[in-house]
Parts: C-alpha cells; sequence; structure tokens
C-alpha cells in the first residue's frame, strides 16, 4: 500500500486490495450487503526531496503540516458538491501511534449523495511522507471492526 506501507487484512474479510506492490498508491475497496463499494482506502507517498505542486503552492514532501492543508483545501473543492461545517487540519495520534495532522471532511459528494472523507499524514522513516485516505459513500456509518482492524495495522514497511 502506498510506496512503503504495509498492513494487515482480517480472514472472510468484505475488504479486497485493488492494488498493491511497489507502487506509488494503494487501494482498498469495502464492500456492503450488495457488493458495493461503501468505503475506499488509498494510500499515496510523498517524497522529501521533491516539490508537489497544489494550486499555486508548491510544497516539498517533508512538510507534512502545509500538505494536510493543502490536501484538505483540494479534496473540498474537487470531492464535495457541498462541504458541513468547516473542516480543519488536527494534529495528534493518526494510526498505529504514530503522530501528525488529520481532518475529517463531511458533506455532500458531486452526485448529491452524503460522503466523507477522513485523512492520515505522517512522517516516515524512510525519507517519505505518508497519506491515507479513508473515503465513506453514502450515509457514513462509524468503521466498523474490519476496517478500524486494517487502520490499526498500517505501519511503514519493514518497520
Amino acid at each position: 500500500m502506498g510506496r512503503h506501507l504495509a498492513f494487515e487484512n482480517p480472514l472472510g474479510s468484505e475488504i479486497m486490495s485493488m492494488s498493491m506492490g511497489d507502487q506509488p498508491r494503494g487501494d482498498l475497496n469495502q464492500y456492503g450487503e450488495i457488493r458495493t463499494v461503501i468505503r475506499t482506502l488509498t494510500a499515496t507517498s510523498y517524497g522529501w526531496t521533491r516539490v508537489y505542486p497544489f494550486g499555486d503552492q508548491k510544497i516539498g514532501g517533508d512538510n507534512v503540516k502545509k500538505l494536510a492543508k493543502a490536501r484538505l483545501e483540494q479534496l473540498s473543492r474537487t470531492e464535495f458538491h457541498k462541504v458541513t461545517g468547516r473542516p480543519s487540519v488536527k494534529k495528534g495520534k493518526v494510526l498505529s501511534g504514530m503522530s501528525g495532522p488529520s481532518f475529517t471532511i463531511e458533506g455532500v459528494d458531486t452526485e448529491g449523495s452524503p460522503y466523507r472523507v477522513r485523512a492520515y499524514l505522517f512522517r516516515g522513516k524512510t525519507q517519505r511522507t505518508f497519506e491515507v485516505v479513508l473515503r465513506d459513500y453514502g450515509a457514513p456509518a462509524e468503521l466498523d471492526p474490519e476496517m478500524a482492524f486494517v487502520l490499526a495495522s498500517i505501519r511503514e514497511a519493514g518497520n
């Protein structure tokens, strides 16, 4: 998952991997009762020595705070028709005891359905910043035990 992330998948799970290996993104889909995707998890990594364009900004891959703010703005603008409340970046424990910025955006997607995006960013030990994005489609429900297990198991590969 991502460029250097690993995770565990529960046995008998309704969570299926869509792309794995040495690719820059890794995706998991979680299916509901009628085999529709209810949740996706995507991982992306940013190299510390690279600069990434976000609109008129250029942000270094090592600047986790600015990356989080830029991604919050980008996802709010591109994936939502209407955002509920005022989402903001928060600092704290994100995944598996790692700390970094995170945010949650709730509202309505571009098709008019309830939609929620949760993002967690953290600096790795391999000169990469990792971003894990969890998208809930339809009426956003709380995490079920399977996805909570996957999130708790995410770690930098080799660590």
